[in-house]
């Protein structure tokens, strides 16, 4: 307290002075910086006022004495030691604002048309290499003279069970990981992030699965009132002539699913959904695009991958992932694949 300074600086004949002196005799010695003594005035930082705690005013003839003087200074009004310059406060830290984050521009409508032309002939381009391949080591181009026969033999080649599901579990490893470049080399995008990738609660799976088992059993109630009596000729075929069924389920069930949704729901998808065309035209583009991929069914069936499409498009909507839509596409041909090898 003040009082208490005051009675001890009298029996000590210290003699204090506050800011303004009192007579012109009296005078107060003004803060030096490079004397350390005054830089740790414990003792003497308590004036009349708070604000003036540390600005403490004495006679110059009793600043040597300042050491003596605070071992006889009471210990319960010593003030803390100060932790900074009084003379020179610090300087605030100025955070600076967050930068913006990047924008993320996909490619446009027409590149994403060029794109997907590009990658419909590289996976063409394999699957030909790949029945290529198989046709010479059957020998069909042996006999070249007649063209209708080798034509007719590379066509039932390709609607052979082995191959077909060979050949399309092979271009996996060349058509997604080219629909992955095509999102990897846009500016702000990783591959799977221009995909999509967004995290998916796990009821998700279930409860999209179970829509697309609904799909195909309705499908199946419906075929008889529209003309479909059975499983087409080309299924047919494919289920006949497989000696090995694993190898038509890795194509039809595992390879179809993954080429055709990153394809689709994967690189356009992310192209035509942020161009002009919108939710509606980027789903009625794909699924029709996808449809038109199955001209070998007959038109009801071709109607119902279209009807498929739409759905497979509304969950990749919905969840913002792409991994969704494959697995339904991976449900849906798996049944048709178990449907295939009955027969």
């Amino acid at each position: 307290p003040a009082h208490k300074i005051r009675d001890h600086a009298r029996s000590t004949k210290l003699e204090l002075f506050a800011l303004q002196p009192s007579s012109p005799g009296e005078r107060f010695l003004p803060p030096i910086p490079d004397r350390p003594i005054l830089h740790s005035l414990e003792a003497c930082q308590t004036l009349a006022h708070p604000s003036q705690k540390r600005q403490p005013f004495f006679k110059t003839r009793f600043t040597n004495q300042y050491l003596l003087f605070r071992d006889h200074w009471p210990s319960y009004t010593l003030q803390p030691p100060m932790t900074e310059d009084p003379y020179h406060p610090p300087t605030p830290v100025v955070t600076p604002p967050p930068l913006p984050g990047a924008i993320k521009t996909p490619w446009n409508g027409w590149w994403t048309l060029l794109w997907a032309v590009v990658i419909f002939f590289a996976w063409q381009f394999v699957v030909s290499i790949g029945i290529i391949i198989a046709a010479f080591h059957r020998g069909i181009f042996d006999n070249m003279k007649n063209s209708g026969t080798v034509e007719s033999e590379l066509l039932a080649l390709a609607l052979d069970g082995d191959i077909a599901g060979t050949v399309t579990f092979i271009s996996i490893f060349f058509v997604c990981p080219l629909c992955w470049m095509v999102g990897k080399i846009r500016p702000n995008y990783t591959g799977w992030g221009y995909l999509g990738n967004n995290r998916v609660k796990w009821w998700q799976w279930p409860f999209w699965a179970a829509i697309t088992i609904a799909c195909s059993i309705l499908f199946g109630l419906l075929a008889p009132f529209l003309g479909i009596d059975g499983p087409d000729e080309s299924m047919v075929t494919m289920a006949n002539t497989t000696q090995f069924p694993i190898l038509l389920f890795l194509g039809v069930a595992i390879g179809a699913p993954l080429v055709e949704e990153f394809m689709f729901r994967g690189a356009l998808w992310r192209g035509w959904r942020a161009s002009k065309l919108g939710l509606r035209g980027t789903l009625i583009l794909t699924s029709f695009f996808w449809a038109i991929l199955h001209l070998q069914y007959p038109l009801v069936i071709i109607a119902y991958i279209f009807c498929l499409g739409l759905i497979l498009g509304l969950a990749r909507e919905k969840t913002g992932n792409l991994w969704v839509p494959v697995w339904m596409h991976a449900v849906n041909n798996g049944i048709a694949t178990f449907e295939m090898l009955r027969l």
